[in-house]
């Protein structure tokens, strides 16, 4: 019947004496005898994985002491022994924790040279880790092993850096040039990190941008015909009224110059109104577009259908660049444009 201690104490006194003459099938088998009486007894357990290690039954090894953190997570000697078996069997990452966790346990305890050492495996098995970088750092900054401390900073900060973790590799750095304010690697690193975070900001400050192409070969192909003339005349191109939107309080009489934001080749030195078509005068701002100037006169009929046909060509050109602009021009801006098609038409 379990819970014999009388037979417990025999087996395990046996499997030690068998352990330390390293007969390990033997003590493996008295330990499995002390199981039977208390399965729950973690030295028995422990020993038992130990004889599995020492006869290279790995996995067993490893579910015995894994049985016994279950019971008891901070048992350093269960969990090194873990910690090499994941190494052994190829696990790194879980080997990393596992160290890691070690180490910490030891330095809680105040073991700080066992705590060094098991760092040290984390960073083996992970370099490009941060935290067993910064834990090294704080360890060395207690010891006063200033130069130590600095190392394991720039290395914490870069392995930050490699996360793309900017606010922590900046702090890492920090560290180093409080100790040392001459430290050149730090001082490129924090370059680096500073001018890393303002790329990013700009990046995400950034406004999508609009292909200027398309635009222009909407512009295009909406004019048809007008493409082809010379850009002079294309650039002086009046406002049409066909927009509900537009007012005429603005005077006939008014000039819309360089509402592009300082695109003149757009809508730049468009002119008065009162030059288009209702002065037989000549004209520099809209020579050739419009009838009143020609040389010779004309009749009425014929005066009528050039205004018209020039009408609809301004309008189309006119509602392409208003289209082009939409995206740049300001609202007052926009306003500006559509009294002065209001106003021309």
């Amino acid at each position: 019947m379990p819970g014999n201690t009388q037979v417990f104490s025999a087996a395990m006194n046996a499997a030690d004496r068998h352990r330390w003459d390293s007969h390990w099938a033997e003590a493996l088998q008295d330990y499995q005898r002390a199981l039977t009486e208390f399965p729950e007894d973690a030295m028995a357990r422990s020993g038992l994985g130990f004889c599995y290690m020492q006869t290279k039954q790995w996995q067993k090894a490893l579910n015995e002491y894994a049985n016994v953190l279950q019971g008891d997570p901070s048992n350093v000697i269960a969990l090194s022994k873990t910690a090499e078996l994941y190494g052994i069997l190829n696990r790194r990452d879980e080997a990393y924790h596992a160290y890691l966790h070690l180490a910490d346990l030891y330095a809680q305890a105040g073991q700080g040279a066992r705590a060094e050492a098991a760092w040290q495996k984390a960073v083996q098995l992970s370099p490009s880790s941060p935290e067993p970088y910064e834990r090294l750092a704080g360890y060395y900054f207690e010891k006063k092993d200033i130069a130590q401390m600095i190392q394991q900073r720039l290395a914490a900060a870069r392995a930050y850096l490699l996360r793309n973790e900017l606010i922590p590799a900046q702090l890492q750095c920090q560290e180093v040039l409080r100790a040392d304010r001459t430290n050149g690697q730090a001082q490129q690193l924090l370059m680096h990190i500073m001018s890393g975070a303002q790329r990013a900001g700009q990046q995400a400050t950034q406004p999508p941008r609009t292909s200027a192409g398309a635009s222009t070969s909407a512009v295009r192909q909406d004019n048809g015909a007008e493409s082809s003339a010379k850009p002079e005349q294309r650039d002086n191109i009046p406002l049409s009224p066909s927009d509900p939107s537009a007012s005429s309080d603005q005077p006939a009489t008014d000039t819309v110059r360089n509402i592009s934001g300082g695109n003149t080749g757009i809508m730049g030195n468009m002119g008065s109104a009162g030059n288009y078509g209702g002065n037989s005068g000549p004209s520099t701002a809209m020579a050739g577009n419009g009838p009143g100037m020609q040389p010779a006169p004309q009749s009425r009929l014929q005066v009528a259908r050039s205004q018209e046909r020039c009408s609809r060509r301004s309008y189309i050109k006119t509602r392409a660049v208003l289209m082009m602009l939409s995206t740049s021009v300001s609202r007052f801006w926009k306003a500006v444009l559509i009294d002065r098609m209001h106003a021309t038409f």
